[in-house]
């Protein structure tokens, strides 16, 4: 019997960290949105520099900092579910 209760306090400790995890996530980088504009939409006259790819990478980043931020929070929701069950 406390090997189980261990493992649902576990569970939970565990839900409880993805949790902060992802609030800070969002915190930091927002819940994800669709960008008023894209990339896409805009006229280049010139694109002598690499900044383009650059801002696609990093934007790319940002939009997956911002999904995992949410995952975090419904796994780590979840977990504490089912630790408290």
């Amino acid at each position: 019997m406390s090997i189980i209760k261990t493992l649902t306090m576990d569970i939970t400790n565990i839900g409880l960290t993805l949790d902060i995890l992802g609030a800070m996530l969002i915190f930091i980088f927002g819940v994800p949105k669709q960008p008023f504009f894209s990339r896409h939409d805009q006229v280049v006259v010139t694109n002598r520099d690499k900044s383009a790819a650059l801002e696609k990478l990093l934007s790319i980043l940002w939009r997956s900092l911002e999904y995992l931020g949410v995952s975090f929070l419904i796994i780590g929701f979840s977990l504490q579910i089912v630790g408290r069950s």
